[in-house]
């Protein structure tokens, strides 16, 4: 399949933008069901190794998948192609646990059957840049929400200019562009060099550590107990350290359970953004947790390689010939050959290259797009509408830290598609959509409005 004209465009295979294109093939209307999915490498390529480890478990129970929990269709969910496909426990299992410890290649397996399925993923097609239509001209004030947006896409080498009437971005966190989100404190990388003396643990490649004598991972999160499953596993280190200033807490999520409820996100969808941002960051510092079965699997079994040190702060990694040293706050001082941070993401819109064309109509608070009930982006004030949705890390300011796992995927593809048909029937009734947004600003007067 070719990158092509279409009404939507969804960037990105991973679960969300499966998720959004199923729900639109299946439930939309009109041309609402002219769908495209472009993925700069192949469906669900985020879920392969090394992004992904190879032993990782789902901390989501298998109900959670592309489709809502109330599916009316039976036919897309997680457990029905657990059942008939892999031969797992059947859809309904008799008890609670066989929902859980789904591995990795069984839901990258379910991936690929949904995007071969559906029909309509463009794999290597990598987004360069969205831009509004060229027909607009330089004032784009001229032009609506309804004129579509433009894309560059670089298909096979050759870079083509594409036209969409909606876009929805569902890139993730770290799978469009390797990475950039990565959180790499100073004190750990200055004068360090990246791939010599330390890696993060994203997309974290064990092969050149084989012959390491000694590696530390820095984190007490699951990215981090996943970096030390995989050393134990996959390579011989005779010693490998796990330092956290906190013991790692056995949890399924590492946010409060709440969080993936649907009332209890309408609410929080409904307060001032300052109360927002307040209740987000007490979420986001519930953490970290690593999965109940990780945890047994490290810290009740024995590892005779394993060295832990958890209640300890590291103050500085400093080069020292080829190794690194480790100058903990303490006084203490540790050598190792190798240092794998696992020290999380910090997502910011502003670091996604291909919106840099539209990033000064966008309204942002932080480094979030401001969202409106139907995950669209909303733009600043004398800047035309932008036909633009945003799902996942984009949109943990509208709806909660749930929109960081893939058991909202479901939820969030419904109301965008009921975003769209909205929006298709004021554009087809001749209304325009230019009054939606004014009486979407009036509601969230205290969303901050500073330019990026």
């Amino acid at each position: 399949m070719q990158a092509r004209h279409a009404t939507v465009t969804i960037v990105g295979a991973g679960p969300r933008g499966l998720s959004v294109a199923l729900y639109l093939l299946c439930e939309g209307q009109g041309m609402l069901r002219d769908v495209q999915v472009l993925e700069r490498h192949a469906a669900a390529a985020s879920w392969t190794a090394p992004a992904m480890p190879e032993a990782m478990r789902l901390r989501s129970p298998a109900l959670h998948d592309l489709v809502a929990w109330h599916d009316p269709w039976r036919t897309w969910t997680f457990a029905r192609f657990r059942e008939a496909v892999l031969g797992g426990p059947p859809a309904r299992p008799a008890s609670l646990a066989a929902l859980y410890g789904v591995s990795r290649r069984e839901y990258h397996a379910y991936l690929q059957e949904v995007a071969e399925r559906l029909g309509c993923v463009v794999p290597g097609a990598e987004v360069v840049a969205i831009e509004r239509p060229q027909s607009a001209g330089a004032d784009a004030r001229s032009s609506t929400a309804a004129d579509g947006l433009d894309l560059l896409v670089r298909c096979g080498g050759a870079l083509r200019r594409l036209h969409s009437r909606w876009v929805v971005l569902a890139t993730g966190m770290v799978g469009w562009g390797g990475g950039e989100f990565r959180r790499l404190p100073e004190e750990m990388t200055g004068g360090l060099e990246d791939g010599v003396h330390f890696s993060h643990s994203h997309g974290l490649t064990i092969a050149p550590l084989a012959n390491a004598e000694s590696v530390a991972v820095l984190g007490g999160g699951q990215s981090a107990a996943e970096a030390v499953a995989r050393l134990l596993a996959e390579t011989r280190v005779p010693v490998v350290w796990w330092l956290a200033r906190r013991p790692p807490r056995p949890h399924l999520y590492p946010v409060p359970s709440q969080w993936f409820n649907d009332r209890h996100c309408g609410r929080f969808a409904g307060l001032p953004a300052e109360a927002r941002r307040r209740l987000l960051a007490g979420a986001l510092a519930w953490g970290p947790t690593i999965s109940p079965f990780l945890h047994r699997e490290l810290l009740h079994s024995p590892q005779p390689r394993l060295r832990t040190r958890f209640g300890c702060d590291v103050g500085a990694a400093l080069p020292w010939r080829r190794r690194v040293r480790l100058m903990l706050r303490d006084g203490d001082m540790a050598q190792v050959d190798h240092l794998i941070l696992a020290t999380g993401y910090a997502f910011d819109v502003r670091r996604l290259p291909f919106l840099r064309p539209v990033l000064g109509d966008l309204l942002v608070d932080g480094p979030y797009p401001v969202l409106d009930e139907d995950f669209r982006a909303v733009t600043r004030a004398g800047a035309a509408p932008l036909p633009l949705f945003f799902t996942g890390a984009a949109a943990v300011l509208r709806d909660g830290p749930r929109q960081l796992f893939v058991n909202s995927s479901g939820v969030t593809a419904k109301r965008i598609l009921a975003g769209m048909q909205r929006l298709f029937t004021t554009e087809r009734s001749g209304n325009g959509s230019r009054s939606l947004q004014p009486a979407f600003l009036q509601r969230h007067e205290s969303v901050r409005t500073s330019k990026p």
